[in-house]
């Protein structure tokens, strides 16, 4: 058997936008998604999806709310 040569891959280089570090979630985006009708029990009721998107680690996370006020939105923020 022969012995091959690995190659080298050659990049090119970052926009400097994208090298800057910065903190980890200084950039979200946050959407509601229509209201879904959930069943506890026997009761149906609706809640509300929140999204939240986070722009520099690209993470999301995904939190169901029973309403939309602003005393639940601040929970789920927690």
């Amino acid at each position: 058997m022969s012995k091959t040569k690995c190659g080298k891959q050659i990049e090119a280089p970052l926009p400097s936008k994208r090298v800057v570090p910065s903190a980890s979630f200084t950039t979200t985006g946050i959407d509601f998604a229509t209201p879904v009708n959930i069943r506890c029990l026997k009761m149906i009721d609706t809640a509300y999806i929140a999204v939240f998107t986070y722009v520099t680690t690209r993470a999301f996370r995904i939190e169901l709310l029973s309403d939309r006020t602003t005393d639940k939105f601040l929970l789920a923020l927690q």
